[in-house]
């Protein structure tokens, strides 16, 4: 399968850490991985820090934050939010992100000093904005649509991030940024400079499609069970 390392500026990124910028756990709607699976598993596939961006959701930062501390591992509190022209990752943020409109999103992060990134833009639709920030890899999407996105960036100059979008722990590792950094506020600086690489690696089409179809399977029973009633 084919895979590509977007390292703009050049760097030699022997030495450099490994950071998921993009998970999902059991407060988004299409999921069930547990925090403590989802840092487990990061630490086990020899990652230095993980971001956690459940959709339209901040409820499990606190729960992600103390497992990742139990294990070593940098932290990035973040949210994935849905807007009218496409999902934003708010990472290193402070609380909850409750806009809904795209510049309005890009205005709170921003507010609360954090980086909003565009995830997987080229995914369904070729943008029409852009952030200032671009998610350059992304797991679940398709090869040509993350060159697109890394060629984006490229193009405009663009901070950018990477993450697997896990749903599910054997997904951790299928894209992630490089970066030398030792804690949050390194990785921010290093994103914003651009002092960083993005990888990623292609899966087989058929498992991509699985993955996506058992979140989907996930998204439509939760909101089954809460048509009867379930509130657990």
């Amino acid at each position: 399968m084919r895979e590509f390392l977007f390292n703009p500026k050049g760097l030699s990124v022997k030495g450099f850490s490994k950071f998921d910028l993009h998970t999902q756990s059991k407060y988004s709607f299409d999921c069930i991985t547990s925090p403590a699976r989802l840092a487990e598993a990061a630490l086990k596939k020899g990652f230095r820090g993980i971001a956690l961006t459940d959709h339209d959701s901040f409820n499990g930062v606190k729960e992600m934050r103390v497992e990742a501390r139990k294990r070593g591992l940098v932290f990035v509190p973040g949210m994935e939010v849905t807007t009218e022209k496409g999902h934003v990752l708010c990472l290193f943020i402070q609380e909850k992100i409750n806009a809904s409109e795209f510049w309005d999103v890009a205005d709170e992060v921003e507010g609360q000093g954090g980086i909003a990134s565009f995830a997987h833009p080229f995914r369904k639709r070729d943008p029409d904005v852009f952030l200032d920030c671009v998610e350059a890899a992304n797991g679940r999407t398709g090869f040509d649509e993350n060159k697109a996105a890394a060629a984006m960036a490229e193009k405009k100059k663009l901070a950018f991030t990477a993450g697997s979008d896990s749903h599910w722990t054997r997904e951790i590792g299928r894209a992630f940024l490089l970066a030398d950094a030792e804690d949050a506020e390194g990785l921010r600086k290093a994103i914003l400079k651009r002092n960083c690489a993005a990888f990623f690696k292609e899966s087989h089409p058929w498992e991509v499609k699985l993955m996506h179809n058992a979140s989907r399977a996930v998204k439509y029973s939760q909101k089954a069970l809460r048509k009867l009633g379930w509130r657990g």
